[in-house]
């Protein structure tokens, strides 16, 4: 058995590789693959090779475990009494075998979720335009107050303007 695999040749080349990462004056080995026939670049003390395309049809796919959903809402085990629809009870996330059936089904809401339209970029440039224009007005109007009260005033309505400004940046 020895012999013949010893005996076995496979088809040899050097040849230069024009490629930004490898030097174009060194001639490189490239060996016929054992299984598939393509050549393959390899190492100078290598017999034999197998191509990387046919390493991956020999291994095998990786398998993926899959989570179960549960039939459970979110955060039932956070609820002080939560009954499942086959009557079993739970008290703070902990089964009550004794009171199973005992209770009637928790009725579960469901939640609203407002999604707000999205503003494109332009609306945004927009309104940071009207607020800075609505901002250098009462900076304007700042200089020229002298009551307490008004300044006080002119100020917070500043804070506000400001905080609107942060939310479209």
């Amino acid at each position: 058995m020895k012999k013949k695999e010893e005996e076995i040749q496979y088809r040899t080349i050097y040849k230069k590789l024009k490629v930004w990462n490898r030097n174009p004056n060194t001639l490189y080995k490239h060996m016929e693959c054992k299984t598939c026939g393509v050549m393959t670049e390899t190492g100078e003390g290598s017999d034999a090779v197998t191509c990387s395309i046919c390493v991956t049809q020999m291994s095998e796919e990786p398998t993926t475990l899959h989570k179960k959903k549960s039939d459970k809402p979110p955060g039932w085990h956070f609820m002080n009494e939560y009954v499942h629809k086959d009557g079993t009870v739970y008290y703070k996330g902990i089964e009550q075998p004794d009171l199973k059936g005992t209770l009637s089904v928790t009725k579960i809401k469901k939640r609203v979720v407002d999604k707000k339209n999205k503003l494109t970029k332009f609306q945004k440039k927009d309104i940071r335009s009207r607020v800075l224009v609505q901002m250098h007005k009462l900076k304007k109007e700042l200089k020229k107050a002298k009551f307490k009260k008004d300044i006080k005033l002119i100020n917070s309505s500043l804070k506000k303007l400001q905080r609107e400004l942060k939310k479209y940046n």
